[in-house]
């Protein structure tokens, strides 16, 4: 019990926002200190050694320096005698001590001092992540998206082409794979047309294999267009335990699951490792299947649990493949346009499959599995369920529910729509199409049928042949013959049978079989494949602490090149919002986590500190080098314009990256 207090108060919001304020702080503190301590090494004259910016909170004063703490604690500064953003020429220091009277080679290890020192911190910051232990995804494929290179990747003969669940990514060129992330990273650096070569340990395979994959423009897992592989990482064959997950398995299994299991069979196939479970779910349809799951017994046997789950019909991975590529080739930006289900164009009613605890929907009597008849008198898509919510925002809303086993009867319940800080309009419920009863709840304006009244209307016949569900109508269709003209029997609201006007069949999008594909919500409940990467050795620890940093170093370098040549997004970047809110979400996992991302920080502050642009360390740098070519420094009416011009980049990249970081967050929420 106390454990589990002690790590409920480390992983608190708060406590991640202070350890995220308290470590940056330490990263601008150890830069500063090297500039501070080299000056003192040369000679030169240190009068202020700030933390922060802005309005002094305190200090005190130890011989010739004053040493401050400012309100603002995201920068520092180290003020030496002589040196002065925009100084006047007769106002040079003449002083020996002064930082324009030493050497170049003093300024200059003055300068980079700063920039070694964060490489230091890094180091030792990877190496206490690595004594302690961190998890990584590693670089084995959970699955391949259709459409994608990966996917159709030619193999040695004799193996199954294309990536499969289960490889492991060894090497790509040549050069060791240790995390999944470095996948992704390749893919976005990428140039056009660049290829790769990946070495692939294929489970079953005795030799390890080299394929050649050039990735394409897609949907990154960050959800913004990039250059991608078509990966998706491994996940474990356990489920996840997470608050949110175990709400989702509650509900899906009627509380046979509640996170933490272990899938050992599906459909009566053993499932061994995680990447069998995507495969066997690859092969769905539409009857319901049975999965078997261990749970932990304390002091004793596992405990076997067997539940049966209903697939759901869905859009094929094929399907929205061929989408995304439409959409990226026509320059659209995503979301594009995919209802979440249409036939015909025609769309269901929507079906519930979650009720979030303690929201509006669980006080108004909403459970899983009703299907929503009416919503403020309306039969709703998911389109307008949502436009219905906003526009009754903070108001209640009478629910037309079908309950299963109700026997067709209807009951009405009134939820009030919620709208907490931050978010959407809301009443606390998910949705998937309610395929078991054929309702139509609206008609895409595109469809040929746009024209016939079916809103509210049950269809039981195409072309004279009975159907009764969602399934059995795209089946029918698919069977018909391209030219076929399909005519449509349905039952009006009011209870009366009418017929569509007969429309070819090739005039609608949807009846290849390859578009459909069937679905649990399982998949998603799984926890991912971790490795942990730990060293008791502290030799070997640090070892990996500084191939992290070089690694991290090297990454930062190719994503500002990758960006300067216009293969990587000005999206990509983040400024301070971005990297508090990524330090408050990883903080939640554990303060490792938080010291992990402090090294990446150290690491590429390193990086930025030392690029040849004015105001940063870099730029002084560059100066001093040319004022030892030169034998003189540049004019200080020069520098000043340099000064100038370098602050005003400064302050119009804080803007942007501000900017980009609040749309990010707005996207999010």
């Amino acid at each position: 019990m106390e454990m589990l207090i002690a790590a409920s108060i480390w992983t608190h919001p708060i406590v991640s926002t202070v350890l995220m304020l308290l470590g940056f702080g330490l990263v601008v503190f150890v830069h500063e200190l090297g500039h501070f301590l080299v000056a003192k090494a040369v000679s030169i004259r240190v009068e202020e050694f700030a933390l922060g910016f802005g309005k002094k909170l305190w200090s005190f004063k130890r011989g010739e320096t004053e040493y401050r703490l400012n309100v603002l604690p995201l920068g520092g500064y180290v003020k030496m005698l002589g040196q002065e953003d925009f100084a006047l020429a007769e106002e040079v220091e003449q002083d020996p001590r002064a930082f324009n009277q030493r050497p170049v080679w003093a300024r200059m290890a003055f300068v980079s001092a700063g920039v070694v020192m964060n490489v230091i911190l890094a180091a030792v910051l990877f190496f206490v992540v690595f004594s302690v232990g961190k998890e990584y995804n590693p670089p084995v494929v959970g699955g391949t998206r259709a459409g994608y290179p990966a996917a159709d990747v030619r193999t040695p003969a004799g193996l199954e082409t294309g990536l499969r669940p289960g490889d492991r990514i060894t090497a790509i060129n040549g050069n060791p794979t240790r995390r999944f992330d470095d996948l992704v990273i390749a893919g976005i650096l990428a140039g056009k047309d660049e290829q790769f070569t990946f070495t692939v340990q294929r489970p079953g395979v005795e030799e390890p294999f080299d394929v050649t994959v050039t990735p394409a423009r897609g949907i990154g897992h960050n959800g913004r267009i990039s250059r991608v592989f078509g990966l998706e990482p491994a996940t474990s064959r356990t489920l996840s335990d997470h608050e949110d997950s175990r709400t989702q398995l509650e509900q899906l299994t009627g509380g046979a699951l509640t996170g933490g299991e272990t899938i050992v069979s599906i459909a009566g196939k053993p499932v061994e490792h995680g990447w069998q479970v995507s495969r066997a779910l690859e092969t769905l349809g539409a009857e319901p299947v049975e999965i078997v799951a261990e749970r932990p017994s304390p002091g004793g046997a596992p405990e076997r649990v067997t539940v049966t789950i209903r697939p759901y019909l869905t859009w094929s991975e094929e399907f929205l493949a061929r989408q995304v590529r439409q959409a990226l080739e026509a320059d659209d930006a995503p979301p594009f346009d995919i209802a979440p289900f249409n036939v015909l164009g025609l769309e269901p009613r929507q079906q519930v499959t979650l009720v979030e605890p303690d929201s509006t929907a669980e006080e108004a009597g909403i459970r899983p599995g009703d299907v929503v008849a009416g919503y403020d008198q309306d039969v709703p898509t998911f389109e307008r369920f949502v436009k219905i919510t906003r526009r009754h925002a903070g108001r209640s809303v009478p629910i037309r529910l079908l309950r299963q086993g109700s026997d067709g009867a209807e009951q009405t319940v009134t939820a009030e729509v919620e709208v907490p800080e931050g978010k959407q309009p809301r009443i606390g419920v998910a949705f998937r199409a309610d395929q078991e009863h054929l309702v139509v709840a609206g008609v895409r304006p595109t469809s040929p049928l746009a024209d016939a009244n079916l809103i509210g209307s049950t269809i039981t016949a195409i072309n004279g042949e009975p159907v009764a569900t969602w399934p059995e109508l795209i089946g029918r269709a698919a069977a018909l013959d391209a030219e076929t003209p399909i005519i449509l029997t349905y039952i009006t609201p009011a209870g009366g049978q009418e017929q569509t006007a007969p429309v070819a069949r090739n005039a609608f999008v949807g009846f290849d079989a390859a578009d459909y594909g069937y679905q649990t919500a399982l998949t998603g409940l799984l926890e991912p494949l971790m490795n942990l990467r730990q060293s008791s050795n502290p030799l070997t620890a640090f070892k990996y602490g500084v191939r992290e940093t070089r690694d991290f170093i090297v990454l930062t370098y190719a994503t500002l090149h990758g960006f300067f040549s216009g293969r990587v997004s000005g999206k990509e970047f983040t400024g301070p919002i971005g990297i508090f809110r990524a330090g408050i979400a990883v903080g939640e996992k554990g303060p490792i986590y938080v010291i992990w991302l402090l090294a990446i920080i150290s690491a590429n502050l390193a990086v930025i500190n030392f690029l040849p642009l004015p105001i940063v360390d870099g730029g002084h740098a560059v100066l001093l080098m040319i004022e030892k070519v030169r034998g003189k420094p540049l004019p200080l009416a020069a520098q000043n314009i340099i000064q100038a011009a370098g602050l005003v980049l400064i302050v119009t990249l804080f803007v942007l990256l501000t900017y980009n970081d609040i749309v990010s967050w707005i996207h999010s929420s």
